[in-house]
């Protein structure tokens, strides 16, 4: 069957289905309908379809469509969610020729978003329209025709809901999630709600029920808002609201801080006003018979919220994109963020690391106890979205930062958020500067890499307190203890994933970019053994390429080069280690002159005996010579010259093995004896030349005598030896 008759047998299945089922049944139909319309996309995407009214394919569509139509102004809200599921569906599957016929069901969307239906039902009309906004970007045609007149509408009627009436988290999350994608593509449509948005900005952030996912959420939106400022006035937006919030959140941390003595001294000309202005109510507060007009209430908790809300906003600031180019004052974020991380009360022992005020209650302290660990939490997630952001451009200033990540890991190492955030901050900042640490600086981080080996090893069950030494203990006790017994305890390390999976992101970082003849060999043996212990290749991969040095260490051979060739020998990674592909490089010396010379005289001779060989011949020659004088004669001049022949080869090959043999001695040598062989070997060559030719002439009577009668045969017989004669001087 043909893809598109497929198709058309699908869509009418669906119709089908949808025309059939009850009211109640409409949203799980809808549902299925859904997920199999995808597989109807040539039929949605054909172009010019309503146009051919007879084919089946036209007739399927328009059924369809006019279905999710109908179902769309239905009375019953079954028959309304369905339709926004169909619609969904259907825009997603058709794409252009879906997108510029649903401009009836945007308007119907609009109207049902009006409608006091359930909060969930709102949600999947808000996240329909934005989807059909987004999808309507590729095309200027379809923002001229839908989007821009339908997002006005949908905005105002979006923040209608959120004042009148309670919204839900779901709906909440759902509107700050579509203003976030909407905002930066449309800010001239959000320019005339830009108050309102505000306003319900302000009461997200003040809802002490809100999740910390729609404060980010409120955040990020708040942030987008400076691009609705009208020409190029974005960027000084953008910068005063930076330098407002960071005003307000030294605010709250002197709420927050009234029952401490701060050392801290701002670097950015930041003063205590607020505490004096404050030290007032703080008295009256102190005096206050209630808790919720005490001290508690009215700085600490509130204080802490505000505070809380103002650092979310700050890592909005620095995490969003913006429209324009921008100027980040990250010197007076960073001295927010050194005042509040060098506060730190330890919780392993009495020792506390600030100084509370003489008329501090208790109760104020155990509550500035309970939420410093969480400020520090915050703040750590600033440094970490502003290192993102800048990266090595922060290098000068890393030092003093992982300084008062140490001061708070040290404080508070039982705080398992606080554990997590340290490693995750830690491991950035040590991919950028963990190259440049002193001995003293990685001395420092001794407790930190210790526990991060701790948190990485796989957890031991504890041993049974009633036996010792294999030998169970007589005890009084009751006998729902033996049931108790029979039951294993879930380890506590088991449910800290983040906090495992944080301290398996640091240790190849640990071992790869901390400077191995700063670290004590006992330290890193305890990396080593974590990472081997814990199978962590990307670990072992790390510590097998930054080796440690140190001789001590390398007579003990603590190389983790053969366990990575052993346990990970198929890993690409381990493979160009171990053989990596190089090139072929060509390393031999250079000829020098007089080998080259050598060379040269070695081929002419080659060639020369080679043309010899061709030349001497003399068969056929010879069996015309009529006389046996002369053929015998012949034969023996023949003979005596083949044996002058074979002796000048062999003196040349012994020349030459002589010659080899001196050329290594010395190159001026090689070149001086060279020249005097080819003076001898020319002076006996012309030797034997004049030899040959005394020889033909003592012949030459008894050949004129014999050849008398045909003179042609004696210019064959003289002419064969004066020829050879000739060609061998040419050659010469």
């Amino acid at each position: 069957m043909a893809p598109l008759a497929t198709s058309v047998s699908l869509l009418r299945a669906a119709s089908f289905r949808i025309s059939n089922a009850s009211k109640a049944e409409l949203p799980q139909v809808a549902a299925l309908t859904a997920q199999s319309l995808l597989s109807c996309k040539d039929i949605f995407t054909q172009p010019d379809l309503a146009n051919q009214k007879d084919s089946d394919a036209a007739l399927a569509l328009h059924r369809f469509n006019t279905q999710i139509t109908t179902l769309l102004g239905d009375r019953h809200v079954e028959g309304r969610w369905a339709a926004v599921v169909l619609i969904k569906a259907a825009i997603e599957a058709g794409g252009w020729e879906t997108l510029k016929k649903s401009i009836a069901w945007a308007r119907g969307l609009l109207i049902l978003l009006k409608k006091p239906d359930p909060p969930l039902l709102r949600c999947l009309t808000i996240v329909t329209l934005t989807r059909i906004f987004m999808l309507t970007w590729e095309f200027p045609t379809l923002i001229r025709e839908i989007t821009t007149p339908s997002m006005p509408t949908f905005v105002s009627t979006c923040l209608n809901n959120l004042a009148s009436r309670q919204p839900t988290p779901q709906e909440l999350k759902a509107t700050l999630e579509c203003f976030v994608q909407l905002l930066p593509r449309h800010p001239t449509i959000f320019r005339q709600h830009q108050d309102a948005v505000t306003s319900a900005l302000t009461t997200v952030f003040e809802n002490k029920a809100s999740g910390d996912h729609i404060v980010d959420l409120a955040s990020r939106v708040s942030v987008l808002l400076h691009q609705c400022e009208p020409k190029n006035g974005a960027s000084d937006k953008w910068e005063a609201s930076l330098i407002a919030n960071l005003h307000n959140a030294h605010a709250m941390a002197d709420r927050t801080f009234m029952s401490i003595e701060e050392d801290w001294q701002s670097v950015t000309g930041t003063q205590f006003i607020n505490k004096n202005i404050l030290s007032e109510s703080y008295s009256r507060a102190q005096e206050a018979s209630t808790p919720a007009d005490g001290p508690v209430t009215q700085f600490v908790t509130s204080g802490y919220q505000g505070l809380m809300s103002n650092l979310r906003l700050l890592s909005a600031y620095f995490a969003s994109a913006t429209s324009a180019p921008v100027v980040g004052s990250v010197g007076a974020v960073a001295d927010l963020l050194t005042r509040l991380m060098s506060n730190t009360i330890s919780t392993s022992s009495t020792r506390s690391t600030i100084r509370f005020k003489r008329d501090a209650a208790r109760e104020e302290r155990d509550a500035l106890t309970e939420v410093l660990p969480r400020i520090h939490v915050a703040c750590l997630e600033v440094l970490s979205v502003i290192l993102d952001r800048y990266g090595n451009a922060l290098t000068p200033a890393l030092q003093p930062f992982l300084d008062q990540i140490m001061w708070i890991f040290h404080a508070s190492s039982a705080n398992v958020e606080v554990r997590t955030a340290t490693y995750i901050v830690g491991k950035k900042i040590l991919d950028i500067s963990g190259q440049s640490l002193t001995k003293d600086s990685i001395a420092a981080l001794k407790k930190y890499i210790t526990a991060c080996c701790e948190d990485i090893l796989p957890t031991t069950e504890d041993k049974d307190p009633q036996t010792s030494n294999g030998n169970k203990q007589q005890s009084t006790m009751n006998a729902d203890t033996f049931l108790k017994q029979s039951s294993t305890k879930p380890s506590a390390k088991s449910e800290l994933a983040g906090l495992k999976s944080a301290a398996w992101e640091l240790l190849p970082t640990l071992l790869g970019q901390l400077p191995t003849e700063h670290c004590s060999i006992a330290l890193r043996a305890t990396m080593d053994r974590t990472a081997v212990l814990s199978r962590h290749k990307d670990a072992v991969l790390a510590s097998t390429l930054n080796h440690t040095s140190t001789a001590k260490a390398a007579r003990k051979g603590n190389s983790l080069l053969p366990l990575l060739a052993r346990e990970y020998a198929s890993d690409a990674s381990v493979e160009a280690l171990l053989r990596p592909r190089m090139p072929i490089l060509q390393t031999g010396r250079k000829a020098t002159a007089a080998e080259t010379e050598t060379e040269a005289m070695e081929e002419d001779e080659e060639s020369a005996s080679e043309a010899d060989e061709e030349d001497d011949i003399p068969a056929d020659t010879a069996s015309e010579v009529p006389e046996d004088a002369a053929s015998s004669t012949h034969v023996s001049s023949n003979k005596d010259v083949a044996d002058k022949k074979q002796e000048l080869v062999n003196w040349a090959l012994n020349e030459y093995v002589s010659s080899k043999n001196a050329s290594k001695e010395s190159d001026a040598e090689a070149m001086e004896g060279a020249t005097q062989e080819s003076r001898v070997k020319r002076q006996r060559e012309d030797d034997e030349v004049k030899a040959v030719d005394k020889r033909q002439k003592s012949i030459e009577p008894q050949v004129t005598a014999a050849a008398a009668e045909d003179s042609d045969d004696d210019d064959e017989f003289v002419v064969p030896e004066i020829v050879m004669g000739e060609s061998d001087d040419e050659d010469e």
